[in-house]
């Protein structure tokens, strides 16, 4: 379940408290919030009972609970939290599809771009199944020091009519602090630990195994959720900043599941339990990752 579904689940469940769908009693935000979640093992959070509480004339704890009861079903567990927050948790089927979903991502078109910041606009904007015409490209500044792949991401990751000036400093640099950088370099480490789980003869669970993802990786099940509607957005909006933005996103929460240490045995160890659902998130990971790359004319090294 993306956030997007998520977000139109708890729209229609609103409706349905607050009265008649056709003349809701209180205007309805057209972007429900969600928000990732304070709790560990809950995936969203929402604020809609507390933004709809005082339009609406009811106290923000009886609409949360209100709200909590009309969205939970098979796929979503909802509760209250705080002065009027719902909480929002997937269940293992749902987080199981997420996964699965992310190497359904469809083939890149393939594209030739110069790098000027106009045509790598309009090639991005291709490859997302569009095109260019009336979209404004502001100016953009660089003064060199900058590898090529990140001045693409550099030149593509602020709104297309915004100037940019590409700071060697912040895209220069081979540290994570370098978005650019991040998102390859994360490519090539979910790349580093297949390989490795590869060489140790550890096999990864398969898409549609309903593979349940463990509790401290929900992060990267959310940004994998996150995906799709980014690049859908980026497409139907026509700014293809956002898919740098998602993949940015991405990019930390692949790190944290490599960084987590349950991946690959350590020394004479057994593999963690966790360890062919990990290595599925990863594949996921990175399959994500060089699709966002892919659109951004950047390169996705599996070694860097």
């Amino acid at each position: 379940m993306t956030r997007a579904e998520l977000a139109d689940l708890v729209r229609r469940a609103a409706l349905g408290v607050l009265g008649d769908p056709a003349h809701p009693p209180a205007p309805l935000l057209d972007d429900v919030p969600l928000r990732a979640p304070l709790e560990a093992g809950v995936d969203y959070s929402t604020s809609l009972a507390l933004c709809l509480a005082g339009p609406a004339g009811v106290p923000a704890p009886r609409l949360a609970a209100r709200l909590a009861q009309a969205v939970t079903g098979p796929d979503v567990t909802a509760a209250v939290a705080g002065p009027g927050f719902v909480n929002l948790t997937l269940s293992d089927r749902a987080r199981s599809r997420v996964v699965d979903a992310a190497f359904d991502l469809p083939p890149l078109p393939a594209v030739d771009s110069g790098d000027t910041r106009p045509e790598l606009v309009a090639a991005a904007l291709a490859r997302l199944g569009t095109d260019a015409d009336g979209v404004v490209v502001g100016p953009a500044t660089s003064t060199g020091g900058v590898e090529r792949d990140s001045l693409r991401f550099a030149l593509l990751a602020t709104p297309a009519a915004d100037p940019v000036v590409v700071d060697p400093a912040v895209w220069g640099p081979r540290l994570p602090a370098n978005p650019a950088f991040a998102a390859r370099h994360a490519h090539a480490r979910a790349a580093g630990a297949l390989r490795a789980a590869r060489d140790l003869r550890l096999t990864a669970a398969t898409p549609g195994s309903a593979a349940v993802p463990p509790p401290d990786t929900l992060g990267l099940v959310r940004a994998l959720a996150d995906h799709r509607p980014a690049l859908g957005l980026a497409a139907r909006l026509r700014e293809p900043h956002r898919v740098a933005r998602a993949a940015v996103e991405l990019a930390g929460a692949t790190c944290a599941l490599v960084d987590g240490g349950l991946i690959l045995p350590r020394g004479d160890a057994d593999p963690d339990p966790t360890a062919p659902v990990r290595l599925l998130l990863c594949a996921a990971a990175r399959h994500a990752l060089a699709h966002a790359l892919g659109v951004l004319g950047v390169d996705a090294p599996d070694r860097l």
